[in-house]
């Protein structure tokens, strides 16, 4: 029992860190699941995949999927007309690494694909933001209030249908920690490699 009281006091900075990063975490994570799991939701009107998302996105992952799977070129497919130029189309759309989670589920199983994007790109928006309002405020647990309203705001359930606009929420407490090293502390390695993942994942 002393090894571990000696433990906890010894360690109790990055216990704390590690709690207020889990706490963050799961929230956000406990918050989803309940609004997702309701009916009108999960089948209803308020449907997850409705509009661009699923006319539009899950085509794409669907092809991006297929592709892969299939060794098929990334750069020209001939499922469009008499061929279209793809490169763009994963350029404007599928470079955020988590759609790479499609290769987890079936084809069929596309919807759960998506189902788990989102929720995983909700909670590192929540992960980011509680580190950006951590550092200002030596990570005191009231912080998960903000991080947890930012992750779930109107813009990111507004932008559900266009999955690859939420790829810049979760980055911009990053790129704003990066603005702030250097301003301050006169550090550039922050900033520019977020910024230019940010521009990358979200190009279109």
């Amino acid at each position: 029992m002393e090894d571990i009281i000696d433990f906890i006091k010894k360690n109790a900075v990055m216990l704390k860190k590690v709690l207020y990063f889990t706490l963050a975490a799961v929230i956000v994570s406990v918050c989803w699941v309940y609004v997702f799991s309701k009916p009108y939701v999960s089948q209803g009107s308020y449907n997850i995949l409705t509009s661009d998302l699923n006319g539009q996105y899950v085509s794409y992952l669907m092809y991006f999927r297929n592709a892969i799977i299939n060794h098929e070129s990334l750069s020209f497919s001939f499922s469009g007309l008499l061929g279209i130029d793809t490169a763009a189309l994963i350029g404007y759309y599928l470079l955020s690494p988590f759609n790479l989670l499609v290769f987890i589920f079936k084809a069929s199983d596309i919807g759960k694909a998506v189902y788990y994007i989102i929720l995983f790109k909700t909670v590192a928006a929540s992960l980011t933001s509680a580190w950006f309002f951590g550092k200002k405020r030596n990570y005191d647990f009231r912080c998960l209030i903000f991080s947890t309203t930012y992750a779930l705001s109107g813009y990111m359930f507004c932008n559900f249908m266009n999955i690859m606009w939420t790829d810049s929420l979760y980055m911009l407490p990053i790129v704003a920690v990066g603005i702030t090293d250097l301003t301050q502390h006169d550090k550039k390695i922050l900033y520019l490699l977020s910024l230019a993942y940010t521009f990358i994942v979200c190009y279109y």
